[in-house]
């Protein structure tokens, strides 16, 4: 009965585990807060772009640093926003966009053969003054929505394989938090941060749609590429979550918070949970099908305030990445294995026949260790006196 209680116990805590995120590896380097993260499609490399002025690419698979882009010129300041874009729709490059503190925008690319991203134009985008605070790109028209903190909204188009201008307009007394493409790319949607207000513009003449107000700030607004829905952070009590293009949050997903720092909640596991960062050393995973807290990741110690998370789903892993703006300034890499009906039933069976197993063997042998411990303390004696060894002694 206690060997069933045990091996029971033992396997409920594999399939726990199984269904957690586990830290893999902690990535330092960067000299002063990292500012922005983001995940390439195969879950092959992560970059992380922050305030001393360059972007780290890290191999995911190795948890080591491949390369470091900055400007030779140094035009660049601060790295505020990075993104892997889909530039070539059907082709085996990644493609790199990078916002910084001076107005710029850069794009590097990199073959899946090449050792190293290289890079293809870089613009600028805004004043040296006004540094970009967001941007989202549409593959499907080539379009490159871009925000700077000061209220400016333009709008790119990819000619030639060059971006060039569509339109440019401003918020009035607002810090355009987010932009985001919507209605098949006929419109984009422009966060405001301290009304909290969600306009919608044109894509082509920049005229507005439509104009709603939220209740609380827009610290921080990601959205999800599977549902639609939206995640806000609301400066206030934690993250709500929004359904596609309405007002009403479906529910807060509770994150305290003693200091005003925005903090980025993010969608993972193509929409079924939501990451989100603190004040306090902490990183929060909810399910979203009911709002529930799924498990509480430390990044740091109470003070330590984790304002960048960002998630990936590739291959065989779901992946998180967390970065600190106080403390070492490092990068955390958590990780949980894709669960695969088939193959995980069988897998899981396996492991529990191989742990009973060196269970079964280990007990049994414990058991009888009266026999064959008599038994070899025979054999021994049987040895020593056999007429053979007694002659070869002679």
């Amino acid at each position: 009965m206690a060997f069933a209680t045990f091996f029971n116990s033992l396997c409920n805590f594999h399939c726990d585990v199984q269904d957690k995120y586990v830290l893999v590896g902690t990535l330092n380097g960067h000299g002063r807060p990292p500012n922005c993260f983001a995940f390439n499609g195969t879950n092959t490399i992560l970059a992380s772009g922050g305030d001393d002025e360059e972007v780290r690419i890290w191999d995911i698979k190795r948890l080591r640093l491949c390369q470091r882009l900055m400007d030779s010129a140094g035009r660049w300041g601060q790295v505020t926003c990075v993104q892997f874009v889909n530039v070539e729709v059907h082709s085996n490059t990644d493609w790199l966009c990078l916002g910084t503190g001076r107005g710029m925008l850069a794009m590097y690319r990199k073959s899946r053969r090449a050792a190293e991203f290289a890079e293809a134009w870089s613009l600028q985008v805004f004043t040296a003054g006004d540094s970009v605070e967001a941007f989202a790109y549409d593959p499907n028209h080539q379009r490159l929505a871009v925000s700077s903190h000061y209220g400016r909204i333009k709008m790119l188009r990819l000619q030639q394989g060059k971006f060039v201008e569509l339109w440019e307009d401003e918020l009035l007394d607002a810090i355009p938090r987010a932009v985001f493409f919507s209605d098949n790319g006929r419109s984009v949607l422009i966060f405001a941060m301290e009304s909290g207000v969600i306009s919608s513009r044109d894509v082509e003449t920049s005229s507005t749609q439509s104009i709603k107000a939220l209740k609380t700030a827009i610290g921080y607004a990601s959205q999800c590429q599977v549902t639609g829905n939206v995640l806000i952070d609301n400066m206030r009590n934690g993250f709500d979550l929004y359904p596609h293009n309405r007002i009403i949050p479906l529910g807060t997903l509770p994150v305290p918070s003693t200091k005003m720092y925005v903090k980025a909640g993010v969608f993972g596991e193509t929409g079924k949970i939501a990451v989100c960062g603190s004040d306090h050393g902490r990183i929060y995973v909810y399910g979203l099908a009911d709002l529930k807290p799924r498990q509480q990741l430390l990044h740091g110690g109470s003070t330590d305030i984790v304002q960048i998370v960002e998630t990936s789903s590739a291959q065989d892993d779901y992946l998180i990445a967390s970065g600190t703006s106080t403390g070492k300034c490092d990068i955390r890499i958590w990780k949980r294995t894709i669960k695969r009906p088939a193959q995980f039933e069988g897998g899981k069976m396996g492991e529990r026949l191989i742990v009973c197993n060196i269970l079964f063997i280990f007990l049994f042998t414990w058991i009888t260790r009266g026999t064959w411990i008599s038994y070899f303390n025979d054999m021994k004696t049987d040895i020593s006196q056999s007429p053979y060894l007694l002659s070869k002694g002679r």
